[in-house]
């Protein structure tokens, strides 16, 4: 009778178990859902799907208890062997798996399981991100400046600081300092995505557009353009963020990415402008006759090469590139082209003229290129700080028209190797030359 009144106190005490324990299961699992808290409770909810929980704060279990979930078929037996690790709420320390939010090293079996460091560092991330319930754009902007903070290829050569991931996680964070809330921490994250969200709206807009590009050539050229100013801009952005940790270090970042923000409105929405500058020069190139796109390509040629006269009045002049050159001669109109064209055709009449003459052996054919050649790059030069030093494309073209009076000696030699030219050229067909 004392021996059946026992088994039936035993039989009561581990139903009684593994009630407590189903409700202790299905409570951790409820929190998981339903809590706010969500960067911690997803921590639980993760380890509840790995089949294991960290934490001696989250659930601590007996060998009757362990035996009660292997009875019930909830857990394998080698799960149950896990080391469970306490997490420690101080000072994170994430190279060691330790710390708020972390992901700890686990004993499966007699098997050693480290997480990599690298998913460890992200799942906080992204964890972090969580907490401050971000919009998708805030998230893509974050995750885009971590891959230009911690790219050690950027801003090398400037000394500018490269971020590990651990350093990042704790920037959003603001780790070590005590007085920081979370609604500070949203604060900075908030303010610091706003300042770059108008340059990542630009840049994914830029990147479509040139996608949809149906001619090659130009599709090539504007990608390689819209690389080299990605590359400035990430530059820049890193620069931004190499500043001296102190307790003004978040007033200081988000100082300079508002001037950072302000100073590059429109630095890639440009492209789309060089775009219809090429399309506009194309259609005005297009109605002018054989001599006037002649002087066209001369022009180009000047504002994007280098001439004798590289230098003047103590400047470097500056070259354009391909698109450049394009947007600048756009600049003037087709009117104001034509005109142009009009005072210059003496540099393709001249040219023309010397290359019509038959006997290129000669003295006088020899005479007259070896000047021409000189006399063109030396206006070249002319025109290479008009383009450059005037304040505005009305002071170049009225310094362009008034170039016989700007550079007398090149233009006006020109003109006499033009009628040098053209003379022997009617000698050569009065004594037969062919």
């Amino acid at each position: 009778m004392v021996l059946k009144r026992l088994n039936l106190k035993r039989r009561y005490l581990m139903v009684k178990v593994k009630v407590k324990n189903y409700i202790l299961f299905f409570l951790l699992l409820s929190m998981g859902c339903n809590n706010t808290d969500t960067g911690r409770f997803q921590d639980v909810a993760l380890a509840l799907s790995k089949g294991n929980l960290l934490g001696k704060s989250l659930v601590k279990m007996d060998l009757l208890t362990e035996g009660l979930l292997i009875e019930e078929g909830l857990f394998e037996k080698d799960v149950l062997k896990r080391e469970l690790v306490e997490v420690d709420g101080g000072k994170s320390d994430l190279k060691k798996g330790t710390g708020e939010n972390s992901v700890v090293k686990v004993d499966v079996g007699s098997k050693k399981v480290d997480a990599e460091l690298e998913d460890d560092i992200e799942l906080k991330i992204q964890n972090l991100l969580d907490e401050f319930k971000l919009s998708d754009q805030q998230r893509a902007i974050i995750m885009d400046l971590k891959c230009v903070l911690t790219d050690p290829s950027i801003g090398n050569d400037e000394g500018y600081k490269t971020y590990s991931r651990e350093e990042f996680y704790d920037l959003l964070n603001h780790t070590g300092n005590a007085n920081s809330s979370l609604m500070s921490k949203v604060t900075f994250v908030d303010s610091m995505t706003a300042y770059i969200m108008p340059i990542f709206y630009e840049l994914r807009e830029i990147e479509g557009f040139i996608e949809h590009m149906e001619d090659g050539e130009r599709k090539q050229a504007f990608g390689d353009k819209l690389t080299l100013k990605l590359q400035r801009y990430q530059l820049g952005l890193k620069g931004c963020f190499t500043v001296q940790k102190d307790d003004s270090v978040y007033i200081r970042l988000l100082s300079n990415l508002y001037t950072y923000g302000n100073l590059l409105k429109g630095w890639f929405r440009d492209i789309k402008d060089d775009d219809a500058s090429i399309s506009e020069f194309e259609k005005i190139y297009a109605e002018m006759s054989v001599d006037e796109q002649e002087i066209i390509d001369y022009m180009r040629s000047v504002a994007m090469k280098n001439y004798t006269g590289f230098m003047k009045d103590r400047r470097y002049l500056y070259n354009h590139d391909e698109i450049g050159s394009y947007r600048l001669l756009v600049e003037f109109g087709a009117t104001r082209l034509k005109k142009i064209c009009d005072v210059l055709k003496v540099i393709v009449e001249a040219r023309v003229a010397v290359a019509n003459i038959k006997d290129r052996s000669s003295v006088l054919y020899l005479g007259l290129s070896g000047p021409l050649y000189h006399y063109m790059n030396g206006f070249a030069a002319y025109l290479k700080g008009v383009f450059n030093l005037s304040s505005s494309v009305d002071e170049m073209y009225t310094k362009i028209l008034d170039s016989f009076d700007g550079d007398k000696f090149n233009l006006y030699n020109m003109v006499h190797v033009k009628e040098r030219a053209l003379a022997i050229i009617e000698s050569e067909k009065e004594h037969g030359v062919i």
